[in-house]
This record gives C-alpha cells, sequence and structure tokens, in this order.
C-alpha cells in the first residue's frame, strides 16, 4: 500500500493477474475504485449522521 496525492493505492499481484483498489476521501466520503483488467468497480461509502 502507498500513498499518492492523497490516495492510498493498493496493488495485488498473484498468478500472472493484478488488481488495484484506489481509496480516497471525496467530499467527506470515501471512494474505493477497484480495477481488475478492464473492469472497474466504484464503491461509495458515507458516514451516518
Amino acid at each position: 500500500v502507498t500513498l499518492d496525492g492523497g490516495k492510498l493505492v493498493h496493488l495485488q499481484k498473484w498468478n500472472g493477474q493484478e488488481t488495484t483498489l484506489v481509496r480516497e476521501l471525496v467530499d467527506g466520503k470515501l471512494i474505493l475504485t477497484l480495477t481488475h483488467g478492464s473492469a472497474v468497480c466504484t464503491r461509495t461509502y458515507e458516514k451516518e449522521a
């Protein structure tokens, strides 16, 4: 896991494959972007009041 311009970047490698998870705070929300090959998934987490 590395810190790149305010984003936490987590790179996983196994059996010739690679997955990248990027976590960042945007407007008080945690945005997680997961990339594996050509597939991209974005999850948004909000703190409940």
